[in-house]
């Protein structure tokens, strides 16, 4: 969609999946011309254009301020409203804003970093719009770069299944403690507790 407008707020992801798992992922933004890379137990790279690798990290939350948490309309987060205001309360956050895009790991790796968190909470929990295409890139990314990518439960997503569609929403965070901390909270509202 965003390719289609013309507003250079797309990525291309390419990743390599072995065992259910992404092993080596790139994701590249046309628009500026970045790219970043990761490899499964061997950490995450911006890749310069002159040839230079430059190791990149999530910055963990800052625990002096409340998480900025978002949403996006492809996970009907206009429709979840008021468990997105519920979530962001439990933190003492502000409600997440909709954004018009999906996520993409150069928002999560990009200071200053306009968000912490990223809920993905379709209107029923099972049903994600994403295809593993979608996920399978970012997951490692941000998980590499020290950030967290699983779904509404805390379960690591698993590709390469019959069916392409992700399943159990998608939950992303810049730091293993906002996980946890978004986990209860999730829980608490009666999110991804199901099947």
């Amino acid at each position: 969609a965003q390719f289609i407008a013309r507003t250079g707020e797309f990525d291309v992801f390419v990743a390599l999946v072995v065992d259910h798992r992404p092993v080596v992922a790139v994701a590249g933004h046309p628009a500026s011309g970045r790219l970043i890379g990761a490899i499964d137990g061997a950490g995450a790279w911006w890749l310069e254009l002159d040839g230079r690798r430059l190791p990149a990290h999530v910055t963990p939350q800052r625990g002096d301020r409340p998480p900025r948490l978002v949403a996006s309309k492809w996970y009907r987060g206009v429709e979840r409203a008021s468990e997105l205001e519920a979530i962001a309360t439990a933190l003492g956050a502000e409600t997440p804003p909709v954004l018009d895009t999906g996520f993409t790991p150069r928002k999560l790796l990009t200071e200053p970093r306009p968000y912490d968190g990223f809920l993905g909470v379709a209107p029923h929990w099972r049903q994600t719009p994403a295809r593993e295409w979608d996920l399978a890139t970012p997951d490692l990314i941000v998980n590499e770069a020290g950030g967290r990518f699983t779904d509404l439960r805390g379960r690591p997503h698993r590709y390469n299944k019959p069916s392409a569609r992700v399943s159990g929403g998608l939950l992303i965070s810049a730091d293993p403690d906002l996980h946890k901390r978004l986990l209860a909270a999730l829980r608490a509202e009666g999110l991804g507790v199901r099947g």
